[in-house]
Parts: C-alpha cells; structure tokens; sequence
C-alpha cells in the first residue's frame, strides 16, 4: 500500500508539474503576441512615412529651390548691367529679357518642383512596401504562435491524461 502511494503521489506531482509547465507556456505565448513598445514604434514611423513622405522632404525642397532662385537673380543681375552699360535699360527688348529670365527660372522652379513631389511619392510608396511587409511578418509570427498555442494541453485535457 506504501509503494502504491508513493507512486500516486509522484504521478500526481509530474502532473500539476505539467499542468502548471502548460499554463507558463500558454502565458508566455499570450506575451509574445503583444507587440513590443519597438514594434509600436518603428510601425508608427512607417505609417506616418507612407501617409507623408520624406520628413526631410521641405529642407530639401527648400535647398534646391533658393538655389534655382540664387542663380535667376544672379542672371537678372547681370542682364541689367550688360542693360545699363550698353543703355538700353529702359527699352523693350531689356524688359523682354528680364521677363524671359523670370520665366525661365519659374520653369526651373516647377520641374524641380515636380521631380521631389515624384521622389516623394516613391519615397511613401517605399514606406507602404514596408509597412506592409512588417504587418505580413506580424501576421505570419501570430499565427505560428497561435498553432504553438493550439498544440499545449488544456487544464482539463492535462488531467485526464
């Protein structure tokens, strides 16, 4: 009768050992699921990237348009001293020429415009490809967890066996 206690003592022992290896798997997995204040961030930074583009975007924009700008009014500048020393400042060919470097600029300006808004739109499509790509990732690692999951033994599943 003393064997046979001590071997249901024992089997009683492996079995809340189980039981309660099963409940620390099962918490461990449910914290795994939770994201990580990392895994917040760096999604955050990707949504806002794909909603608006390069936050570098206006220095940049900024940059090369002042320049397009500096070199228009170095160019007028120097339209009207080759104007005031051949005198003809005041004449309709000088003003033809200011208009001309002026709208030259102006086009510069809206090409360049154009390119960084093209940049830009690349730069957000890149930040979606991303974006997407983590939340495949996260979908893929929840679901092998959830099958990790589904394989431990339930309380009452532990205890009948």
């Amino acid at each position: 009768m003393g064997l046979g206690l001590l071997t249901g003592g024992i089997a009683l022992a492996k079995g809340i050992s189980g039981i309660m290896a099963n409940n620390r798997a099962k918490r461990a997995l449910s914290r795994a699921k939770k994201m990580t204040p990392e895994e917040k961030e760096y999604k955050g930074k990707l949504q806002e990237m794909a909603t608006k583009g390069d936050p570098n975007i206006n220095s940049i924009r900024n940059r090369q348009i002042s320049a397009i700008r500096q070199a228009g009014s170095d160019a007028q500048q120097n339209i009207t001293g080759d104007l005031i020393q051949s005198g003809m400042e005041n004449s309709v060919i000088a003003s033809e020429l200011r208009r001309k470097a002026g709208a030259d600029v102006m086009r510069q300006v809206a090409t360049t415009s154009q390119q960084i808004a093209e940049k830009n739109r690349q730069f957000k499509d890149q930040a979606q490809n991303k974006l997407d790509q983590f939340n495949l990732n996260r979908s893929q690692y929840l679901k092998q967890l959830s099958m990790k999951e589904a394989n431990i033994p339930t309380i009452a599943e532990s205890v009948l066996s």
